[in-house]
């Protein structure tokens, strides 16, 4: 991330790639996320790298990403739309995410996160931020239960008012946050080789938890969290949901159908794109 900092140029390139890249692993549709702020230079975002600092804001980080990411889905033929990170331990940060969140709603923008270290406290500019969101119609997901407890799921729920979880995977250490899930029909976003990679979990698919999500019934989809970093592809993740998991042509396609009415996008759109997903699948359904 470095070399990239404050380099409008090559981040919205890399922003039109993506789309180019997931298109040709046969996606429909994606949500990337992302934190503004870890692509600016301005001094006053003092941020995890020692970047020369430079003129490059937030706000114009969103606005290139939203550029490559236009004209990439026109390119490739694909539908995408991004997600702004709020930073667990830039609390800072939260007030301008909720804003850009505004500005630019639905251009690409459609939805909030809270990411990075969730073993640190929920800072009330974050709770304030998601509130905000719920006002403002934008949609919420939240990075809870990956490293950390439980409670950071059931918080994320009750609190935070997330429709989303980030990984989620110690739910299981509480039977009552695992029911309170059930009951908000709160969608997991599971990143199979990611889990094992960050050390979430054991690097065994085969005693995955995914396991236990699809037992039980809940609500997941299959994404591959930080792909450059991981090596992770949609394709390889899919893989590993069939070859470890048991989830056949039929589990996958629901599996698909479940992540497409769990996006952010606007109800009419996504009601095509189920439409459409149900057509592509009616042989397998």
């Amino acid at each position: 991330m470095p070399v990239f900092i404050g380099d409008l140029e090559s981040i919205k390139r890399i922003s039109y790639e993506l789309c180019e890249d997931l298109s040709k692993e046969g996606a429909v549709y994606f949500e990337a996320r992302y934190s503004p702020h870890l692509f600016s230079n301005l001094p006053r975002v003092k941020n995890f790298f020692n970047v020369p600092e430079g003129d490059v804001t937030p706000r114009d980080v969103v606005r290139v990403v939203n550029e490559g990411i236009r004209e990439g889905s026109k390119d490739f033929g694909i539908q995408a739309r991004t997600v702004l990170c709020m930073i667990r331990d830039k609390p800072e940060w939260s007030a301008e995410v909720l804003e850009l969140c505004e500005e630019f709603h639905n251009d690409t923008v459609v939805g909030i996160d809270l990411a990075n270290n969730e073993m640190l406290e929920l800072y009330t500019q974050h709770i304030e931020g998601f509130k905000g969101a719920k006002t403002a119609g934008i949609h919420r997901t939240c990075h809870a239960g990956e490293m950390g407890p439980a409670s950071n799921v059931q918080t994320a729920i009750e609190i935070l008012e997330a429709e989303r979880i980030g990984h989620g995977y110690h739910i299981f250490d509480d039977e009552s946050v695992v029911k309170l899930a059930k009951e908000k029909s709160i969608h997991f976003e599971v990143c199979p080789t990611s889990s094992t990679r960050t050390g979430a979990l054991e690097d065994d698919f085969d005693n995955h938890c995914a396991k236990r999500f699809l037992n039980e019934g809940m609500n997941i989809s299959i994404n591959t969290d930080d792909p450059t970093l991981f090596g992770a592809t949609l394709t390889r993740e899919f893989s590993i949901a069939r070859n470890h998991f048991g989830m056949d042509d039929r589990a996958l396609a629901l599996m698909t159908l479940n992540a497409a009415q769990a996006s952010f996008l606007p109800d009419d759109q996504k009601a095509e794109m189920i439409k459409s997903l149900k057509v592509k699948f009616k042989e397998i359904l």
